[in-house]
């Protein structure tokens, strides 16, 4: 199991594992009163 740190920048997030590498992005998009996540890794794109 990998550590993933989040850092807070606005309604995006920076992925890194727990060696500092850079994994991908998890935006957080507000729709009303649904919530959106897009998590973007190293160019492919993943949607939940």
């Amino acid at each position: 199991m990998r550590t993933i740190k989040v850092k807070l920048d606005s309604s995006k997030y920076k992925l890194e594992g727990d060696d500092g590498t850079y994994l991908g992005e998890l935006t957080i998009i507000w729709e009303g009163d649904i919530c959106r996540i897009d998590i973007s890794r190293k160019g492919a794109a993943l949607s939940e």
